[in-house]
């Protein structure tokens, strides 16, 4: 019994050893377990951040794309007073294409003519004759295309 009782203390003292061993690495694995959660936060904060500046980024290229359009292409054009009624009426809005896309105007198209002595804005006409033709407007608003009455539309 006295060999038995003198290996006891020795098995209590590997046993503590060893429950001292896994206290430790359980302190290690939890603060390897805080490491990861703190590193999972980092990451969705950039990854929201980098989803804001994607955001923004679309939006930017929306804006420059838009007004580069409407500065080089398109036109948004007001009608003011009552001469193309009733095609078009008061206050109408039209999108209309710049002449560096478009110039091949034919008779019936509708145009926007901007010159200094108009004033500050352009104003909107039809085209009632193209290249070689003659029109002769009287006083009593008929007009003559190479001879010929035209019809208002």
């Amino acid at each position: 019994m006295d060999e038995s009782n003198r290996r006891e203390p020795e098995k209590q003292a590997e046993i503590n050893q060893i429950n001292n061993q896994i206290n430790n690495n359980n302190k290690i694995l939890e603060e390897n377990l805080d490491g990861v959660k703190e590193n999972g936060q980092e990451s969705d904060e950039k990854e929201k951040g980098r989803e804001l500046y994607e955001w923004m980024q679309a939006l930017v290229t929306s804006v420059l794309t838009v007004v580069l359009i409407f500065t080089f292409f398109i036109r948004m054009i007001g009608v003011d007073g009552h001469s193309m009624v009733p095609t078009l009426q008061h206050g109408d809005r039209l999108l209309v294409l710049t002449s560096l896309l478009y110039n091949h105007y034919k008779y019936g198209d509708i145009v926007i003519v901007r010159k200094d002595s108009f004033g500050v804005s352009p104003i909107v006409k039809r085209v009632i004759a193209t290249g070689g033709q003659t029109v002769d407007i009287d006083f009593t608003s008929r007009i003559f295309d190479s001879g010929q009455r035209v019809q208002r539309a």
